[in-house]
């Protein structure tokens, strides 16, 4: 998979990890739609060029999923984030559009994403959880993260793959 960005929190880039007791989280932050989204940088493996990587579909998928992807060998479900949040790509062109492949709960996941922003160490204080009136109407998002000039959507990804029917 060429022009692939890693952005494990092992690779370190540029000492900005936090560290333990510091109150602080690292969120990468994406958009889709127009629309800023985060995710908890811990969740991230790796941020692809679609057009780099074969998707293989299935005809009897359940919506929002695309097929498959050969990562590191073993085959990845892929999911199309706009179709599953309701919202319509601003690509029209899916060789631009980039797939963000995460690993979390034991589990390899890739998601159809328009580009990438970039990481943001914040501080717990940033985050405000969605009211329950909000989360009942959008449970995809958990909480905003407040930075200067924008808000940020956090994306619930585990409530995301119990939706896969």
């Amino acid at each position: 998979m060429a022009s692939a960005t890693n952005v494990s929190p092992t690779s370190n880039q540029g000492g900005i990890l936090p560290e333990a007791g510091t109150n602080e989280v690292e969120i990468f932050e994406f958009n889709l739609g127009g629309h800023h989204y985060g995710v908890n940088v811990a969740k991230v493996s790796q941020i692809v060029q679609r057009d780099q990587i074969k998707i293989t579909r299935t005809d009897l998928s359940p919506p929002g999923v695309l097929g498959s992807i050969s990562y590191r060998n073993k085959p990845v479900m892929t999911l199309d984030l706009g179709l599953i949040l309701g919202i319509e790509s601003e690509i029209t062109d899916s060789s631009r559009g980039l797939m963000l492949v995460t690993q979390y709960n034991d589990q390899v996941i890739a998601f159809t994403i328009d580009g990438a922003e970039r990481i943001h160490r914040v501080s717990w204080k940033n985050f405000e959880p969605i009211n329950n009136t909000l989360s009942y109407e959008n449970p995809y998002i958990n909480g905003i993260i407040r930075l200067e000039d924008h808000l940020v959507l956090m994306l619930n990804l585990e409530y995301i793959l119990t939706t896969i029917k």
